[in-house]
């Protein structure tokens, strides 16, 4: 019985060793490319209007040609965008995926560089 359970533990380990880290990835490079856009967007809208938008709709069709998803309750499913608009003016533009585990990156503006902080577990 112990050297199966030793066998299972090993490809366990193996099998996360194997995984990406939270914020690396192909999932996590194509939701920092779509959020870049979004932060473009949020800037250029900034600059014109002297203000975050409260929404993230009300950036289309002006400065994005889509609205990326949004994240809602129980959705599972592609890449989830969730934004809000601080007290102070600033915004929170974050995104989640699945696989592995469950993983957020988030971006917090103004700030240059542009600099995407991720969390995840498996």
């Amino acid at each position: 019985m112990k050297p199966m359970l030793s066998i299972l533990l090993v490809a366990t380990l193996s099998l996360l060793a194997s995984c990406d880290a939270p914020g690396e990835g192909q999932k996590a490079q194509a939701g920092k490319a779509l959020g870049s856009s979004v932060a473009t967007a949020l800037e250029h809208f900034m600059a014109e209007k002297g203000h975050y938008p409260e929404t993230l709709p009300e950036l289309h069709p002006k400065y994005l040609t889509f609205v990326p998803k949004e994240s809602g309750h129980g959705d599972t499913e592609g890449t989830l965008f969730s934004y809000a608009k601080q007290l102070d003016g600033s915004y929170r533009l974050s995104f989640s995926y699945f696989g592995p585990g469950a993983n957020e990156c988030c971006l917090e503006a103004p700030r240059q560089p542009l600099l995407w902080v991720c969390r995840g577990h498996y």
